[in-house]
């Protein structure tokens, strides 16, 4: 079995708390590891068919998801893999779903979340200027330029296939959304704890414990050797999380570089409102 279901991103938009609502429908499977990076990891598409299916095997359920929201950002990489995995009358079906977020807030939240992990050490403005990392999820300001990511899906898979939320409908009115999306997915209404927290403000208990996590050593190399793909990465993660700590302080973007952000995405929230048809005009307020 494969996934008939995609929570496409956007990334930092609220995807792990719409994935923990989903988690709770009788109707709906999403695997534990909630990010499967099949799509657009090269080296885990490589596994095989065979290997994306264990994530789904002996579901019986009518809804299979995968939360994956780097798959938006890579329609490059992600629509021809999907293509190849899937006979033409099965694209036909998949159904997408895309939370999108204040792209100049977003972009903040995907720094901090790369500073959690200690993999960012640069100031907030020095990754605004620079646009040319573009390998390991570093470019935070392109990953925000949602309306020409949304073309390229628009131009293979037909509009009636995807179900568009803002961040804002899910804090707002949880109980709506959760709505619209059981009326997209045709499913009935489930008993759902709106409640459930998802990627809070966190900082690492123990720096270097964080640092061995998540940069390359002698260590995880061996690791690689002896641990399959398919469970190594949630032991790393489980590790990761319980590395975390609440962070109460305060963090906010500087209205400096706000104003910047915004004037990169003005054009591209203009055109985002008219494929929506909705008014996104606070995420153009600096």
């Amino acid at each position: 079995m494969l996934p008939n279901t995609f929570i496409l991103g956007a990334a930092k938009s609220g995807t792990t708390t719409l994935a923990k609502w989903l988690m709770q429908h009788e109707h709906v499977y999403v695997p534990e590891e909630k990010e499967l990076h099949y799509l657009n990891n090269e080296k885990r598409y490589h596994l095989g068919k065979s290997f994306y299916e264990t994530f789904y095997e002996n579901k019986q359920r009518s809804i299979l998801v995968d939360a994956t929201p780097a798959y938006f950002h890579a329609p490059e990489i992600v629509i021809p893999h999907i293509k190849e995995l899937y006979e033409q009358d099965d694209l036909a079906r998949l159904k997408f779903i895309i939370v999108l977020r204040d792209p100049a807030e977003r972009a903040f939240s995907h720094y901090k979340h790369r500073c959690r992990l200690l993999k960012e050490k640069r100031e907030f403005k020095e990754t605004i200027d620079d646009q040319t990392h573009y390998s390991e999820w570093k470019n935070y300001v392109r990953d925000g330029f949602y309306s020409r990511q949304l073309e390229a899906w628009l131009q293979v898979f037909s509009k009636e296939q995807f179900l568009i939320l803002l961040t804002e409908d899910l804090k707002a009115d949880p109980g709506k959304a959760m709505a619209d999306i059981e009326n997209f997915l045709n499913i009935p209404v489930g008993d759902i704890n709106f409640n459930l927290s998802a990627n809070v403000a966190s900082k690492p208990k123990n720096k270097a414990l964080m640092q061995f996590l998540t940069r390359p050593n002698i260590f995880k190399s061996i690791i690689k050797r002896l641990i399959s793909e398919r469970l190594r990465k949630p032991v790393i993660e489980k590790l990761i999380r319980l590395n975390l700590k609440p962070d109460t302080e305060k963090d906010s973007m500087r209205n400096e570089d706000r104003e910047r952000l915004v004037d990169l995405y003005f054009n591209d929230i203009v055109e985002l409102e008219g494929t929506l048809g909705r008014d996104l005009s606070k995420w153009k307020k600096t």
